[in-house]
């Protein structure tokens, strides 16, 4: 029983209702389970519910291969012998494969092509052969055109959930002690240095927005397929692109603090670049801190939650959604998760979207361009930020004297 559809009951000729909304995934797996009552899937959502799910698919799979029917839109009785009359007839039941964490049972990428099993089929949609059980030849159909703008499916399943180190959570703990020592040491000075850890609104701001820009940089160089053929970048580009076809069961599935730990690398590599060419003051800290917090932490709790929980999220993370501080499942689900998955690669909150969306897209820049931006703003972008920090505020207030003087001088007059 394929449960992206619906649910049925064994001893059922009707389907139940299907339950979707804007946090389904319409390019998802047909393996992928979000058919759950309202009960499971708060179970789910809460990490208890999803074994219990997968074993029920699998016994319900098992009734379906007894009966030897497979349709998905017209599901006849379990009695019912293979080869009713339905618009909809699918490859043998034996070709149903675990939905534990998708196609694959969540091995990773290393799957050949195989034909998409996706819930936006297109009517005629052509059929390619495949040997059944007896080696007879079936007609196969394939849930999309040949046309369709999206890309292969090339994964079995999303990539494995590793197990976290103790040296995670070490690193987890200094960064949030760094951040309350920097704001207590240096509240109450003076002068650009002082200010606390947000120092100033306008530096908060520009955080936010320069945060999620940077992991649309990352985010659009990773999806493309050139970057499997790099050694050094396959692992993550395998999680990105199979992401595209397991988004739930890859951000749900693996839960907000394994995907924080997946960061782990990228924020050593920002805190190596600001200890090399910083210059070693409170303002490189807080840079350095700013961006880890944002870009690593925001960015992996945003794009978590913008896939899904619903009333599982939160509250601080509704009323972050709601005033735009955190990703939103409209936002992302709504644009990156449509072929060909061509905007909206900002992750943490949406902000650069508008902008970055002119130049970066599912084909252009190059994948080198990306590469070489992305280890530019990696190596340099703390030191650069922390010298014009004192220059723009400097010009900033400069400007609003001249306003100030402008408009005393307007209402005298």
């Amino acid at each position: 029983v394929n449960l992206s559809e619906g649910t049925a009951h064994p001893t059922s000729t009707k389907p139940t209702r299907k339950r979707t909304g804007y946090y389904s995934h319409s390019a998802g797996a047909a393996t992928e389970i979000r058919g759950a009552s309202r009960a499971q899937r708060v179970a789910r959502g809460r990490g208890r519910g999803f074994p219990r799910l997968c074993r029920r698919a699998r016994t319900a799979r098992s009734l379906v291969r007894a009966s030897g029917s497979s349709s998905r839109r017209s599901r006849p009785a379990f009695g019912v012998a293979a080869g009713v009359d339905s618009p909809r007839v699918k490859a043998p039941a034996a070709e149903f494969v675990p939905a534990g964490m998708g196609k694959g049972g969540g091995r990773g990428g290393d799957a050949t092509t195989a034909a998409r099993r996706s819930s936006r089929s297109k009517a005629g949609a052509t059929a390619a052969p495949a040997e059944g059980p007896a080696g007879s030849a079936l007609a196969v159909e394939k849930d999309f055109a040949d046309d369709e703008r999206d890309r292969p499916e090339r994964f079995t399943g999303p990539e494995p959930v590793l197990p976290t180190r103790w040296w995670h959570a070490a690193h987890h703990a200094l960064v949030f002690a760094s951040c309350l020592v920097l704001h207590f040491a240096t509240r109450g000075d003076p002068g650009p240095t002082g200010g606390g850890f947000f120092h100033s609104l306008p530096l908060t701001l520009w955080m936010l927005w320069y945060g999620d820009a940077y992991t649309a940089v990352l985010h659009c160089a990773l999806d493309r397929a050139a970057c499997l053929d790099v050694s050094i970048l396959n692992g993550a580009a395998r999680g990105f692109q199979a992401h595209h076809e397991f988004p739930y069961a890859s951000t749900r599935g693996r839960g907000v603090y394994r995907m924080i730990c997946d960061t782990h690398r990228i924020q050593v590599i920002t805190i190596a670049s600001a200890f090399v060419f910083g210059r070693w003051n409170a303002m490189t800290a807080r840079i350095c801190l700013m961006k880890l917090l944002v870009s690593a932490y925001g960015g992996a709790t945003g794009h978590f939650y913008a896939h899904g929980g619903g009333a599982t999220r939160p509250k601080w993370v509704k009323v972050a959604q709601k005033t735009r501080l955190l990703l939103t499942p409209k936002h992302h689900v709504g644009g990156h998760h449509v072929a060909p998955h061509g905007k909206n690669f900002g992750i943490v909150n949406g902000w650069s979207n508008g902008f970055v969306n002119t130049f970066l897209n599912h084909e252009t820049p190059s994948v080198a361009t990306l590469l070489w931006l992305w280890g530019f703003l990696s190596l340099f972008d703390v030191a650069l930020i922390e010298r014009s920090v004192a220059p723009s505020e400097a010009t900033v207030v400069r400007l609003s004297q001249a306003a100030t003087q402008s408009a005393r001088a307007f209402f005298v007059v």
